[in-house]
């Protein structure tokens, strides 16, 4: 009876024991990052006043309007993509597709992830990456950019006090349509626990056409456990290795 009731307190121990395992927690930070509702819940769009057109939804192989082939969504039913409000009515612009996020407390890791295609249907490169994202400036410009800004900063900002890390500016190439990219940041060491970030996507286009393709965005951070999470694992294993060990010494 003796050895039976020490088994069992050695079993309900370990059982406590791993049971207290310390987990480290993912939190996915971004909303709706797959626009699988349809439509830009939990985003905002910004496009220079006298533009065309904006971020837009499809669920389609082709922009809404203009109808130029896409590859279409990465995954899911739905992605997001430059282009003019009505057929015919492309021209010179600038959009901005962002969302605001916060870093949790003690957070050990943060991870970006986007899908991403650039069709450039101008077709002479990236012109003027340094300049405004302004489609008026009188220099050529065709570019896309990927920030992440500071929680105040104007979503057409440039300004080098206002981003935290560019992702990306450029274009995929000369040869549209392109299939997507894919990109995985390690945002740890730009990011602080409890500060506010705006990640940013971001074209301009004065030449021709410009269609930039997002889908399956997400920012996720890993938290470290609870400082007692670990102290109860060590209790556990502790006391069931000294019950485990006073067994075995009565039974010899």
């Amino acid at each position: 009876m003796f050895h039976f009731r020490m088994f069992s307190v050695v079993l309900s121990l370990c059982i406590v024991a791993f049971a207290s395992v310390p987990v480290f927690a993912q939190i996915e930070l971004i909303q709706n990052g797959g626009f699988e509702t349809g439509d830009f819940s939990h985003w905002k769009r910004w496009q220079q006043a006298g533009s065309p057109g904006e971020f837009q939804i499809s669920g389609e192989s082709q922009t809404p309007s203009e109808q130029f082939p896409t590859p279409g969504a990465f995954s899911g039913d739905y992605y997001a993509v430059t282009d003019s409000n009505a057929p015919g009515t492309d021209g010179p612009s600038a959009y901005a597709l962002y969302q605001a996020f916060m870093i949790p407390q003690a957070t050990e890791k943060v991870t970006l992830h986007f899908d991403m295609f650039v069709n450039d249907w101008f077709g002479q490169g990236a012109l003027n990456t340094n300049g405004l994202i302004d489609y008026t400036q009188s220099t050529p410009t065709q570019f896309v950019r990927v920030d992440i800004l500071t929680s105040d900063a104007n979503p057409f900002t440039i300004s080098p006090s206002d981003i935290v890390s560019n992702i990306y500016l450029g274009l995929d190439g000369i040869a549209p349509p392109y299939s997507y990219s894919g990109f995985d940041i390690d945002l740890t060491s730009l990011t602080t626990s409890g500060q506010t970030y705006q990640l940013r996507f971001a074209s301009v286009a004065n030449q021709f056409s410009l269609n930039m393709g997002v889908d399956n965005v997400s920012i996720t951070t890993v938290s470290a456990p609870e400082p007692g999470a670990f102290a109860l694992f060590a209790l556990g294993i502790s006391t069931a290795y000294v019950v485990n060990l006073c067994l075995r010494r009565n039974s010899g």
